[in-house]
């Protein structure tokens, strides 16, 4: 049986904005990631990926929740204890721009990670920089080079080589390809599976890019306001998707076929506020499927079969047509 690298359990983050009133980012969320693959986190802007990233390695503190990585509590970690499990756990940025900066060279930009952990002397460093520049495909004529002067992809592999640097285990990719032209998304996308089967990586990979997400994720968790809606492996979500609101993301995906595809699923109502919002399932405003239960009960993860989870009163109860 696969253990999993790291855990979650009932994560919640709530941003107050004012007395009475929070915006609930993080509702409640659970899930495990297995040594070596690749969970894909997707939904609309907004609807918490993020933050469920960043909560993870205590870039964001969290509310309350279990989060356990190789068997550690990542979050009872006094600061020392955390300066630590750094080495273990990285993360991508999204924009390969203004996660880097702009006052220091390629060189030091990469060294970074290995100053503050002090790894190795000087000349050692440097010979490291060098190594990891080679590993994502950075040529060293660029190592006295600023982010200024280099394009969007050369940005982004100095983000993965900062990565790297202290040989981590797990690592969030924070939607690392969407600010970058198609073309060199697959390079970045290329990349990342290769480091991957390389060093036995382990990866969260943020995205709203459904068809990245297919291509890069063993499975793949759908969250909307919060909150977990469904899980499975790639193929079963994209081939059987069973909650409404993943059949609405799957049909928003373009399709250049010449052929008649099926009617697409447009989702009706605007989208509810993460502010205080109301008791029930969070999708029962844009849900054709939705009863007077969805605005009451709160759905939970129910296993459909072969390990995929839905959070859906409807497809729980096999009724509706959702199946």
């Amino acid at each position: 049986m696969v253990k999993p690298i790291l855990s979650v359990d009932n994560l919640i983050k709530h941003f107050p904005i004012g007395k009475d009133s929070a915006v609930y980012a993080v509702d409640g969320v659970s899930f495990s990631i297995n040594e070596g693959e690749t969970l894909g986190l997707v939904g609309e802007s907004g609807c918490g990926k993020t933050t469920v990233g960043r909560t993870l390695l205590r870039l964001i503190e969290p509310d309350s929740g279990k989060v356990t990585m190789g068997g550690i509590d990542v979050l009872s970690l006094n600061s020392d204890e955390m300066y630590q499990m750094r080495k273990r756990m990285q993360i991508i940025f999204q924009d390969p721009f203004n996660s880097l900066n702009p006052r220091k060279n390629v060189v030091q930009l990469i060294s970074e990670p290995l100053l503050v952990h002090k790894v190795g002397t000087k000349n050692e460093i440097r010979q490291r920089v060098f190594h990891l520049m080679e590993t994502v495909g950075l040529t060293t004529d660029l190592a006295n080079s600023f982010p200024h002067e280099m394009d969007g992809g050369r940005c982004q592999r100095i983000g993965i080589a900062r990565a790297l640097a202290l040989n981590p285990e797990f690592i969030v990719c924070d939607e690392p390809v969407s600010a970058l032209d198609v073309s060199i998304q697959a390079q970045i996308l290329n990349l990342l599976q290769d480091l991957q089967k390389q060093r036995t990586l382990t990866y969260l990979f943020i995205s709203h890019n459904l068809a990245v997400v297919k291509h890069i994720s063993t499975r793949v968790v759908v969250m909307y306001l919060g909150r977990i809606m469904e899980v499975a492996q790639t193929h079963d979500l994209f081939s059987n998707p069973i909650h409404p609101y993943t059949k609405a993301l799957l049909h928003a995906i373009p399709n250049p076929s010449l052929r008649k595809r099926e009617s697409r699923i447009i989702l009706s109502g605007d989208v509810p506020t993460p502010v205080n919002p109301p008791p029930g399932c969070r999708f029962v405003k844009r849900c054709k499927y939705a009863c007077e239960r969805c605005k009451v009960d709160t759905p939970v993860l129910e296993d459909m079969g072969k390990g995929h989870m839905v959070a859906c009163l409807r497809a729980k109860d096999g009724i509706g047509g959702i199946i």
